[in-house]
């Protein structure tokens, strides 16, 4: 009959319900068993407060270690300080530093000077570097230190500068130009004299209107003129402690000197490394 619930009903009711009732009593047991698990929250605040405590300690330990070796350093230092004092070391370390500048200015006054007639091409220090470079015989090793390419290169150098000094390579004395290319002063290079292609003379004649040009006091001198002026001219070089000194022969047109738009005295190039040339040239008074 529509409506009414057999027994096989009731028995499947009652069975969903069992069901049920054991699937509500497990998960209350369950939560209930997730919530004693918890840690007590004033347990866990309580315990990290102890391990920051514990690590602020430890540091402070630690920088009080530091200083305390600190301050017996400085106390071993003080006494090394005054042990030197009295015993002789500071005086004895002025009585050294006073001996080397003896032996320094002794060396400088026996060293041999040496006449050559091409002193004047110091006058055109400060556009070499360019000039080498150009042409490309300089090379930057990988310290950073310039150097010339090698041995030919220096060579090339050499009869470049003889060039521009109007004289031949191998027919004359080139101390000065030995010097400023860091070569033995009494080199002499075995081959034949190179000859100078076209390129090499069209940067030799660059540099020198340059030079002219910013010379003010030259206004528009020619190129000859200027070389049998100031640049073919006789001086005396001689080795020294921090290098070459080059004292140049002096003529009344070097009053223009007083007009020159760069220095001369203590000159330092790259390829020399530490070596100075510190150059005397006095003005035609």
């Amino acid at each position: 009959m529509l409506g009414e619930v057999t027994s096989d009903d009731d028995a499947v009711v009652a069975l969903n319900c069992a069901e049920l009732g054991q699937s509500t009593n497990s998960s209350v047991s369950a939560i209930r068993t997730d919530m004693s698990n918890k840690p007590d929250l004033k347990v866990v605040e309580k315990g990290i407060s102890h391990s920051v405590v514990k690590e602020m300690s430890q540091r402070l330990q630690e920088q009080r270690r530091v200083e305390r070796i600190s301050a017996c350093l400085s106390k071993q230092v003080r006494r090394y300080q005054n042990n030197l004092k009295h015993s002789g070391i500071e005086p004895l370390k002025a009585h050294s530093e006073h001996m080397l500048n003896e032996l320094r200015h002794q060396y400088q006054q026996s060293t041999e000077s040496l006449i050559s007639d091409d002193a004047g091409v110091v006058l055109l220090w400060p556009f070499l570097e360019i000039l080498f470079t150009k042409l490309e015989l300089l090379i930057t090793a990988e310290s950073g230190q310039i150097t010339f390419a090698d041995l030919a290169a220096q060579q090339k150098a050499h009869a470049l500068l003889c060039q521009l000094a109007g004289i031949e390579a191998n027919s004359a004395e080139t101390y000065v130009i030995n010097a400023l290319l860091g070569l033995e002063l009494d080199h002499e290079f075995d081959e034949e004299t190179l000859v100078i292609d076209s390129e090499a003379q069209d940067e030799l004649h660059t540099l020198i209107k340059a030079a002219i040009n910013r010379w003010e006091a030259l206004k528009d001198m020619p190129i000859d003129a200027f070389r049998h002026m100031f640049l073919q001219r006789r001086g005396e070089v001689k080795l020294t402690a921090n290098g070459v000194s080059i004292v140049v022969e002096n003529k009344p047109q070097d009053v223009l000197l007083m007009k020159l738009p760069w220095g001369l005295g203590i000159v330092q190039l790259p390829w020399l490394d530490t070596d100075l040339i510190n150059i005397e040239w006095d003005y035609g008074f």
